[in-house]
């Protein structure tokens, strides 16, 4: 989140649904580093932001009957963002007040789980 509250979701594009999908910036940890570490460095090679204030708000697994993945959901304020994305990756990103995120869900803007999930805790515990 930043100064104003708002969040910071990227665009993907998913191939499997055929769709751009606004999401959470995310990754995989790597070896050896804790999810922490791997929060802040996700944030930074997706979206150019570096965080301060990382609070951990919880762990789950988003289809325990089909794997064993396990999701660690943080919050955290932007202390610097350069105007950088991973083109690789990141079709583009936005801030979106709380509002303009809950108008977003409400209409099925965004159908991916780990994000809906994270910004629902995010607003309500941070």
């Amino acid at each position: 989140m930043n100064e104003k509250e708002e969040i910071l979701l990227i665009q993907n594009r998913r191939y499997t649904v055929d769709r751009l999908e606004w999401e959470v910036p995310a990754g995989r940890i790597e070896d050896g580093e804790s999810p922490e570490d791997a929060a802040l460095r996700e944030a930074m090679e997706e979206t150019g932001c570096e965080l301060s204030d990382l609070q951990y708000l919880c762990q789950y697994n988003p289809s325990n009957g089909m794997s064993d993945s396990l999701v660690h959901c943080f919050c955290a304020k932007v202390l610097s963002e350069k105007n950088y994305t991973d083109s690789d990756e990141i079709n583009s990103k936005k801030w979106f007040s709380k509002q303009e995120y809950l108008d977003l869900l409400r209409l099925n803007g965004t159908r991916d789980g780990v994000t809906i999930l994270a910004i629902l805790y995010a607003l309500q515990f941070c």
